[in-house]
């Protein structure tokens, strides 16, 4: 397909210069003779291997990533392994509340967080229960009591 694709290029750009010229019918063996010699010059500058240039492109593209691109600017500068044990160390498990926070997303100023697969923003109040997601972001959601307690839960981003 390439090929081909250089083929139309060379035939567009180069057999055709000098303006407006009468077309002639071309016989098929001299179309064949044609993509033949075309062929042969693909392949023998193809032999010479992949320039300096894409030897880098390809490099870097399978190179692993240092940090995620779609992650906030606030967040990037702590390491990975700080956020899961801020998340950790907050975090407070309680048997009647059944959260898992398995999504984030941000569109211009909102904040989704995906809780039980639900979509909430901030100051939403959850399906099940007295409880309002407080603070959404990329690693974790707070979710605050509206009883008479109002204990506050952190939760990690599930993945």
């Amino acid at each position: 397909m390439i090929l081909t694709v250089i083929y139309g290029v060379y035939t567009v750009f180069f057999e055709g210069k000098g303006g407006t010229q009468q077309i002639t019918p071309v016989s098929a063996t001299k179309q064949l003779e044609n993509l033949n010699a075309f062929i042969t010059k693909v392949a023998e500058a193809s032999k010479a291997g992949l320039s300096d240039e894409d030897k880098y492109i390809i490099e870097l593209a399978e190179t692993e990533w240092k940090q995620d691109p779609l992650i906030i600017a606030e967040l990037r500068d702590r390491p990975e392994s700080e956020i899961k044990k801020a998340a950790q160390a907050t975090q407070v498990a309680t048997p009647d509340l059944k959260i898992s926070y398995t999504g984030y997303m941000e569109m211009g100023d909102i904040k989704f967080a995906i809780i039980n697969g639900v979509e909430y923003v901030t100051g939403d109040r959850l399906e099940k229960g007295d409880y309002i997601v407080r603070s959404i972001t990329p690693s974790s959601v707070v979710i605050v009591s509206t009883g008479p307690n109002k204990k506050r839960y952190i939760f990690p981003l599930e993945e």
